[in-house]
């Protein structure tokens, strides 16, 4: 992977590029990067993505970090470049929820000059776009005392495996891990995009949440040769489409053949 950046706006933006997959080798070096430029208290950052062969699930967990860390500085970061096939990836898992996502260069600067200006007038409501905070109840008021009611009997409640139809299609899904709906449209292995954890889903019934990814074999998407859809590999072995059935087989080297 090759990292190049240049400094514009008075040196105060950094405009990123790498060349290569964004992976859990290349991650370290990535993130190293970053680090250098924020200890150069330059934190508006514009990440092009354009030369980025392929994001592991491991790069998207750092980018999610790396996003976090820069708005703690007051700061702010935006992808743009992105290519159609990780968009699609993107919009599948809902990061295009959680990351400022531009189409272009000058739509990713007009976003960044007008979160600079915001900043300097002492205003940072207008983040990131994010997962809304989950709605808190209220307390019960204080009643006076009175005869006990009968107790209620709660109702059951839903088993996580169960999928639940959605309005705009698909499936709506429940991370075992933090509760977060998770929207679906095919069978296939999934990340939440609130906690990273990844699980699977095969047919409308079962759901498994792997407590980690494996340690030999870097999470690998694979576009369809027939249909164009998007799979994630996590081993080698043989493969079938969930779209179209279209087999093809993955090497211990990563090397896909259809």
């Amino acid at each position: 992977m090759v990292i190049n950046h240049a400094e514009i706006l008075d040196n105060r933006v950094a405009v990123v590029d790498i060349e290569g997959p964004l992976d859990s080798y290349t991650s370290p070096d990535f993130e190293d990067y970053i680090n250098q430029l924020l200890g150069k208290s330059i934190v508006f950052i514009l990440f092009d993505a354009g030369r980025m062969e392929y994001v592991s699930s491991e790069g998207i967990g750092l980018l999610l970090f790396l996003q976090r860390k820069i708005s703690e500085a007051n700061g702010f970061f935006v992808i743009f470049n992105l290519s159609n096939e990780i968009m699609t990836l993107y919009r599948l898992l809902g990061f295009d929820k959680v990351f400022r996502i531009a189409d272009s260069r000058a739509d990713a600067l007009q976003i960044m000059d007008r979160q600079m200006e915001l900043r300097e007038k002492g205003i940072t409501e207008e983040l990131e776009p994010g997962p809304a905070p989950a709605a808190v109840k209220p307390a019960p008021e204080e009643e006076p005392a009175a005869p006990a009611p009968a107790p209620e009997v709660a109702p059951a409640p839903k088993p996580a495996e169960a999928p639940a139809e959605s309005p705009e299609g698909g499936m709506v899904i429940e991370c075992r891990n933090c509760k977060s709906p998770n929207r679906v449209y095919h069978d296939g292995d999934y990340i939440c995009p609130h906690c990273n954890t990844e699980f699977s889903v095969m047919g409308r019934e079962t759901m498994k949440s792997p407590s980690s990814p494996a340690s030999d074999f870097s999470s690998l998407i694979v576009e369809c040769k027939k249909c164009r859809s998007l799979i994630i590999v996590k081993k080698s072995g043989s493969y079938q489409c969930p779209d179209c059935s279209a087999r093809f087989s993955v090497g211990d080297d990563q090397t896909v053949v259809f």
